[in-house]
């Protein structure tokens, strides 16, 4: 046995076949090998290259489900035989090579079809000639079963390891004991495992295995890198050889294995670049370390590098610089919060406000919506009291009633916007009546022609006349413009068609007369109409409202009104984009799927804030406690 003391580091690197160098000290002399490949796949080839000259049985496992390579390693342990990683979808031409290369005529796969498929992996080496063995579970945890019962017709195994199937560390490094002691092992997710007659061994702490009613012995230390020596020195009385493998990176670990038979050798586990003082005090006894992974994997320094409590005590001053820090900062954090906690609950006071009234003011409809554009829109006061004076007026005679179907309702009222929309688009697009300007709207003309609406259900009665301001009706369409302009619109072009033809000499308005003679000739007494038309594009009228009652009246449905006026008397005009400004700002009021969304962004708000308030609170926490690996990496 070599002194305890910091040896002479002369290395023989094998990186990917390579030997390379590493670092000197004034000490004895220690050999460090390093087997790596270019990758996880690679690695295993090459660690099965420096342990085996050939080998009838090979293990075969994916290499990026840790799980069912940890179950294959009690298997390989047992056949002593190397455990090669794999791809999904296909053999590896370096996996491949390397079967060969053993000469091996038995291969086990361990896992199913979702890890390395069958039709490729499978049928390829039985064509070869390869018997080939799968031991697969529904699960991780069956799947280790099948293994371990595989394992046992080449072993009498007096013991029964059980590690957490959740994570790699604890059962990567159980390997170890099975050098030594024939065993078998089980992952389990820490509430069962299968019952035995053997010895039973968990490894690991209760946080990370509970088992609460497991009554044997328990192998564990006070994180995974104690755990791992912890297992070492439980196996091994008086070793030479260790093998030391990522506890943080399971790519290059898990066909660690093969090495711990070859050199009599237990697995210890090590962070990137720093050991723990325990484990460098062990590996300084061992006269052989063979490093599993590139520089990638562990730091080429491992070995020299000052420990990870030394690392700790180093850093205690920066560690309290960087409490202070962030104490400053949750601080800043907690001010800079402060507005936006106080805006999102006032957002929602503000949302719970509207919903609560959102039902009251959608029954009411234009009842509601004229008091709000005067809270909201103060500028349209006077026409806004005149056109609700108006509605009032009505609604106490009993011709406006605030029903689903009213001209009032809120769905018409909405839609409002729509049909000003169109009549301007209209206007802008005729080819007959050109250089038209878009018209205005105001809230004494839209109540008048919700009223005008309303009081014309009867299609029998014509016109009312109750406002002296021009009027459009149509009963029984779900679109009026469909009537008034493009039906009324080839009536126009037929009689200026006919006049052109016919009667182009002739004075306008007599032209015109004779021109409609002729259509009720032509349509057995219809008489052509066109004042829906012309009163659409009249230049004369300056603000106008189209509305709609959608009350069933006789073999009809919805009445439309259109109230055109001057301009005179009138306070304010309403251009269509800022009447559907208003419009949309009402209809968001009320949407309740809108608003419920906004309390939900708001209420997220303050959460969010909340969250990082804690998560800050909680790395301060760690770092007062020194759990600095949870929190920052300190160099």
């Amino acid at each position: 046995m070599l002194k305890n003391q910091l040896k002479k580091l002369t290395v023989a690197a094998l990186i990917a076949a390579m030997i390379v160098p590493a670092s000197v000290s004034n000490a004895a002399e220690q050999k460090v090998i390093r087997i790596s490949g270019k990758d996880r796949i690679a690695t295993s080839v090459e660690i099965s290259k420096s342990a085996y000259s050939t080998s009838e049985n090979v293990v075969l496992a994916s290499g990026f489900n840790f799980a069912d390579a940890l179950s294959a390693g009690q298997l390989a342990s047992a056949l002593n035989a190397p455990l090669l990683l794999s791809s999904k979808d296909k053999l590896d031409n370096e996996t491949e090579s390397e079967i060969n290369r053993l000469k091996a005529k038995n291969v086990y796969i361990v896992g199913g079809n979702h890890t390395i498929k069958k039709s490729s992996v499978d049928s390829y080496l039985k064509k070869k000639n390869i018997k080939v063995t799968r031991l697969e579970g529904n699960n991780r945890y069956k799947t280790s079963e099948k293994v371990m019962e595989k394992t046992k017709e080449f072993i009498n195994p007096q013991y029964l390891l059980i590690a957490s199937g959740k994570d790699f560390p604890d059962a990567l490094a159980a390997t170890s004991f099975m050098v030594n002691h024939k065993s078998v092992m089980v992952l389990s997710d820490g509430n069962s495992y299968p019952s035995s007659s053997l010895k039973e061994i968990a490894i690991g702490g209760k946080k990370q295995l509970p088992l609460e009613k497991f009554k044997g012995e328990r192998i564990s230390g006070r994180n995974r890198y104690e755990t791992a020596l912890a297992i070492a020195k439980r196996s091994f009385n008086d070793n030479e050889n260790v093998v030391l493998a990522s506890g943080q990176v399971f790519a290059d670990s898990l066909s660690a294995v093969s090495l711990t038979k070859k050199h009599n050798a237990p697995i210890i586990l090590t962070e990137f670049e720093n050991l723990t003082k325990n484990t460098k005090e062990y590996l300084n006894k061992r006269e052989s370390i063979y490093i599993v992974g590139g520089f990638k994997t562990i730091d080429k320094d491992i070995l020299a590098n000052i420990t990870s409590e030394e690392k700790y005590e180093r850093n205690k001053e920066r560690i309290k610089d960087q409490i202070k820090s962030l104490e400053e900062e949750a601080k800043q954090f907690e001010e800079t919060s402060k507005p936006k906690i106080e805006e999102a609950n006032k957002k929602i006071s503000e949302v719970d406000a509207l919903l609560s009234k959102t039902d009251e003011r959608i029954k009411e409809g234009a009842f509601a919506f004229f008091p709000w554009v005067v809270e909201n829109y103060p500028e349209y006061k006077e026409d806004v009291d005149k056109g609700l004076a108006i509605l009032n007026e009505f609604y106490e005679k009993g011709d406006v009633k605030k029903t689903p179907e009213d001209a009032t309702s809120y769905e018409n009222m909405v839609m409002t916007a729509d049909w000003l929309e169109q009549l301007n688009g209209l206007r802008l697009k005729d080819e007959h009546f050109t250089g038209l300007k878009k018209l205005d709207t105001n809230f004494e003309i839209l109540a008048k022609a919700m009223v005008s609406c309303d009081r014309s259900l009867d299609y029998t009665k014509g016109h009312r006349h109750t406002f002296s301001v021009w009027e459009n009706l149509y009963w029984g369409a779900t679109n009026p413009f469909k009537g008034w302009y493009d039906d009324e619109k080839l009536v126009y072009e037929e009689l200026m068609n006919t006049i052109n033809t016919k009667y182009s000499a002739e004075n306008k308005d007599v032209a015109l007369e004779k021109a409609k003679a002729d259509f009720m000739i032509k349509y057995n007494g219809e008489k052509p109409v066109i004042g829906h038309y012309t009163n659409i594009l009249s230049d004369s009228i300056n603000v106008v409202a189209v509305t709609k009652n959608s009350s069933q009246n006789g073999y009809f449905r919805n009445t439309f009104c259109m109230n055109g006026d001057f301009g005179h008397g009138y306070k304010t005009f309403i251009s269509e984009e800022k009447y559907r400004e208003i419009i949309n700002a009402y209809a968001k009021i009320n949407d309740k799927k809108y608003l419920l969304e906004e309390k939900a962004s708001a209420q997220k708000t303050i959460k969010d804030i909340e969250n990082e308030k804690n998560s800050r609170k909680q790395k301060i926490q760690n770092l007062k406690k020194g759990n600095t690996e949870k929190i920052i990496k300190i160099k």
